[in-house]
């Protein structure tokens, strides 16, 4: 093992965060801005309401692109490197950061059972992209 290459780490991070923001962005500002919109309305909240509220909301699309490629740097030498490695990947980060909060949020009924499924299944498309594109850009120190 040669050790983490950083500076590629935070250059994969920085394309698949800014791919997992740009998805979210279509996924819940446009395709499903009216079920978001009701679900809101139905806990008395308003819809993004603060800049607060956005940043948060981008940070958290940087923190899943970074984590993606982070974990990939570090499972490449015992997985290999390449397309196959950073799907799996993607989908551990997808369970962890995706899937696992649409489950609770439905299973609370904080949101409908509806957008929960289709932002787990946008999640999980726009996470395995940005940990293609992550892993792509990712090369280990030689």
């Amino acid at each position: 093992m040669d050790g983490i290459n950083w500076r590629r780490v935070v250059l994969g991070g920085l394309a698949a965060g800014l791919i997992v923001n740009l998805s979210e962005f279509i996924v819940s500002g446009i395709l499903l801005c009216e079920d978001w919109e009701k679900a809101m309305l139905a806990l008395n909240r308003p819809l993004l309401s603060s800049t607060v509220e956005v940043a948060s909301l981008l940070a958290w699309g940087m923190l899943m692109g970074f984590s993606v490629v982070a974990l990939y740097a570090h499972v490449i030498d015992r997985y290999g490197q390449g397309w196959k490695t950073a799907g799996l990947v993607g989908m551990a980060v997808w369970v962890v950061g995706f899937l696992s909060g649409a489950m609770t949020g439905a299973a609370m009924n904080i949101f409908p059972v509806s957008l929960a499924v289709n932002m787990a299944l946008a999640g999980l498309i726009e996470i395995e992209a940005a940990s293609m594109a992550g892993g792509a850009i990712y090369r280990p120190k030689r």
